[in-house]
């Protein structure tokens, strides 16, 4: 380390500071004497940061976010690294280097800090009671230094929560170490550990605020540094609060070509000491072009006041940037309680820096057509579609098809054209061609058909779940156009709904399936299919009795056993006040009820007895993964068209 020859006020500061540290390890009285320790992440921030006023809790955007808030590195879109150097009040070297890289798992970083001071002394002689100069000189270094290892993430990492999307925590490991070696000075050496913990809520791309704890732990719990002759020093915890926000660029309140101005606010609070007063940091950042920036800031710091209190001062802060390729250049200049002798600069290298350049305004999109019907993202109950607009003012259009039909155009410029619509997904291209037959506009409009029947009114309680799954094609209605909802079903019915719900093709019966019913009954294969997947089961006497009607209970149990729902060995309580735990069903009903098959019946009774009627049982099927799965395919406009 280079030694300097110091003067002036710095000379006695100085002088003073070393007699007392030789004085404090020369005694037996050091743990008594000194009980705080200084940590050099207080400084060493990076260029950027100390450029605005020593900002940066809410930033969260570069790497610098190691020594300021560690859960903004979770914000980083990539690896960086960087380097700072500078000498503080021109005599204290500082050191910094940081590097974060992102993974599945969040991202991970490294950083050091290492301030160092170097001076040398004339050695007074002390001769009768005089202090007589001497050309002999002493000389003492001082070392601080700390390794972090950072780690942060984004909540939604680990939670599904969707309030927690917009947040990031992070957490350094410091550990420290300090050396002071010179004439007089035994166990100079000193080491520990601590942690600092932050937290960073970006609701908006353009704002974000921030909270962080430095040295948090307290010294009974480990967070001190302990020298080698036992003395401890306590690190005191500081609590930083602050809110960044781009108030002019792209993805900012306001626009103005490619220019970027970045507002940031921090507080510094000693939870710990009451006698420290707030400090405010405030920086600003102007990005006119995506090469250069432009900062300026006020950092506040403490000062004494010469009665023993202490009050704040505001040390004005400026810097420039320079991206060029990925790398970053900041050069930052920071004044220091109002003595011109202590300013500094300080100048920081970073790699992987990427500013998205400004998008230019997309082409203003010339209409050549206004469509009225249908809208995109309908549903319709109808056979036929009319398609209908009119053509834009624009001499260019001189033909317009519905899926490749031609359509009427009117002298006033209107088209309309019947499409026919199929039940489920329909798409319907309308294009404008010029006259040559080029392509000048196409638009696809999706139309969702469902089926819809006479005899089911818009207020009929399972209205819905019978036009979807009646779409899908697992039901069917009669052929004057009804469904009958509250009607019963039958054996042979319920077991052809469920197997035709496969949508699978289902090969016909070679021989009878059971006594009663041959191969040339219109269910017979999809009994046989039933009974294989065991859906449903015969009589001991070897019948089917496909034309009985199926009651509630065989009913829920025939369509749990669809839905795959495991029985469960015991029933502890009545699914129903009406059906006991006892009845051969109440397992099966027991499952569909937690299952959500059966909300239709909260609040009633059960009615195992009862028909189970073909509304019923369109309700429970909707509810079976299944069904469910089919019918947001359905409804999802996104594919399909």
């Amino acid at each position: 380390m280079m030694k300097k020859k110091l003067s002036g006020k710095k000379f006695l500061c100085l002088v003073c500071l070393s007699s007392l540290i030789m004085f404090v390890f020369s005694s037996h009285a050091f743990a008594d004497a000194v009980k705080v320790a200084a940590d050099p992440t207080r400084i060493g921030v990076g260029a950027r940061p100390l450029g605005m006023g020593k900002v940066g809790v809410a930033l969260g955007d570069d790497v610098n976010a190691i020594f300021l808030n560690p859960a903004g590195v979770a914000l980083l879109s990539d690896w960086q690294i960087m380097s700072m150097t500078g000498q503080f009040i021109n005599e204290v070297s500082y050191l910094q280097f940081g590097g974060v890289y992102k993974t599945d798992f969040g991202t991970f970083g490294l950083g050091y800090v290492g301030a160092g001071l170097g001076a040398d002394f004339a050695k007074p002689i002390i001769f009768d009671g005089r202090v007589i100069a001497s050309t002999e000189g002493v000389s003492y270094n001082f070392n601080d230094a700390v390794f972090l290892l950072t780690y942060g993430a984004r909540l939604s990492n680990f939670f599904d929560w969707d309030w927690v999307k917009d947040i990031s925590v992070g957490t350094n490991l410091k550990m420290f170490s300090v050396g002071l070696s010179g004439p007089d000075i035994d166990g100079g050496t000193a080491s520990g550990f601590d942690l600092d913990l932050g937290i960073v809520y970006a609701p908006l791309p353009w704002m974000s605020v921030g909270a962080t704890g430095i040295d948090v732990l307290p010294a009974d719990a480990g967070g001190k540094l302990t020298w080698a002759s036992g003395a401890e020093e306590a690190l005191p915890s500081i609590v930083k609060v602050g809110a960044a926000a781009t108030v002019v660029g792209q993805n900012a309140p306001y626009k103005y070509g490619e220019h970027e101005v970045i507002a940031a606010l921090d507080f510094d609070i000693a939870p710990t000491r009451s006698e420290l007063p707030v400090l405010g940091h405030f920086g600003i950042e102007w990005w006119p072009i995506q090469y250069i920036a432009l900062r300026a800031g006020v950092d506040q710091d403490y000062i004494g006041t010469g009665t023993g209190l202490l009050e704040t001062t505001n040390n004005l802060t400026a810097g420039v940037g320079l991206l060029y390729s990925g790398f970053r250049f900041d050069y930052a200049y920071h004044q220091y309680n109002d003595l011109p002798e202590n300013d500094t600069h300080y100048f920081s290298l970073s790699y992987n820096i990427w500013k998205k350049p400004a998008e230019a305004a997309p082409p203003a999109v010339v209409k050549f057509l206004d469509i009225t019907s249908p809208k995109d993202k309908s549903i319709t109950y109808e056979e036929k579609l009319l398609v209908s607009g009119r053509r834009i003012e624009n001499p260019k259009v001189q033909k317009i098809t519905v899926n490749g039909v031609n359509a009427p155009i009117d002298s006033s410029g209107r088209f309309a054209l019947e499409v026919p619509a199929k039940p489920g997904k329909n798409g319907v291209v309308v294009v404008a061609y010029d006259k040559s037959g080029k392509v000048l506009e196409s638009n696809k409009i999706r139309v969702l058909r469902l089926l819809t029947f006479k005899d089911v009114e818009s207020t009929y309680w399972a209205r819905m779940v019978v036009e979807e799954i009646a779409t899908l094609g697992i039901v069917t209605g009669y052929p004057d156009k009804t469904f009958r909802p509250d009607g019963p079903i039958t054996r042979a019915e319920i077991t052809t709904l469920l197997v035709r719900a496969l949508g699978k093709d289902i090969p016909e019966a070679a021989a009878a399936v059971f006594s009663d019913l041959p191969s040339s009954h219109w269910a017979a294969k999809y009994v046989r299919e039933g009974v294989k997947r065991k859906y449903v089961l015969g009589y001991p006497d070897g019948t089917f009795k496909p034309s009985n009607r199926i009651n509630k209970a065989e009913g829920v149990v025939l369509l749990a056993r669809f839905g795959e729902l495991e029985e469960p060995e015991k029933v502890i309580e009545a699914p129903f006040p009406d059906l006991p735990g006892r009845h051969w069903a109440a397992p099966l009903v027991t499952a569909a009820k937690k299952a959500g098959f059966l909300k239709y019946l909260e609040g009633r009774s059960f009615e195992p007895r009862k028909d189970l009627t073909r509304a019923e049982a369109v309700e429970i099927l909707s509810k079976t993964k299944f069904a469910k799965g089919k019918i947001q395919e359905l409804l999802d406009f996104s594919t399909g068209y």
